[in-house]
């Protein structure tokens, strides 16, 4: 990591992507104190070439780079054991961990920490949850729905978990479908909700719904 002036930022980031060992993921920020001058890090697999570096230094008048070991860290298994479970109306969020914690009350759902967006942290899907629970109070008679864009389907799965509705799932992403599968099964929903890897409304399966 290193500091760097606006006008050669780019340059320095482009450089530091042909280094060899190449780094994995290269980004740039601009520094938060007013004076102007960006910062560039990289993140290596191998230990950068020293000279390499010195050479950058010297070329964009940089400040030095500062080489930084990172400890080896499970980061699945930290988020699985940091994430407190969420609760959103009449819902419970959580890991595998935290199941025994549901209250009685509430409606149970497992997701895990994993690469597709829906643990229900994020303001978007505890907000998506509340306005779920609203209309599911207000509304008794749910026949289809759709979850489009589904991540962890933890949105299809509340709606499984609360209603007798016929239940589709959809992602275009193929990571997210892989989750969504495994969570319908750790929640015994797979019968319940037909999972899919589909363009948006286009795809011929939600027509025909």
């Amino acid at each position: 990591m290193v500091s760097v002036s606006r006008f050669g930022i780019y340059y320095c980031s482009i450089s530091l992507e042909k280094l060899d060992p190449a780094p994995s993921g290269v980004g740039v920020f601009e520094l938060e104190d007013g004076s102007g001058e960006w910062e560039v890090g990289a993140y290596f697999i191998e230990k950068p070439d020293e000279i390499s570096l010195l050479l950058l230094e010297n070329a964009f008048d940089a400040g030095g780079f500062i080489i930084s070991k990172i400890p080896e860290t499970d980061w699945v298994a930290k988020v699985k054991r940091e994430l407190s479970p969420v609760e959103a109306g009449r819902f419970f969020v959580c890991g595998k961990h935290d199941l025994k914690k549901t209250p009685t009350e509430r409606v149970g759902l497992l997701i895990e920490a994993s690469m597709a967006f829906g643990t229900g942290h994020h303001g978007t899907t505890k907000g998506c949850l509340l306005a779920l629970d609203k209309i599911l109070s207000e509304v008794t008679n749910l026949k289809n729905v759709i979850d489009i864009g589904c991540g962890t389907a933890v949105l299809a799965m509340a709606v499984a978990k609360a209603s007798s509705a016929k239940i589709m799932a959809s992602d275009v992403d193929p990571v997210a479908v892989e989750v969504a599968l495994a969570n319908l099964k750790a929640n015994n929903l797979e019968n319940r909700i037909d999972c899919i890897e589909a363009m948006g409304f286009e795809d011929f399966r939600i027509k025909s719904r």
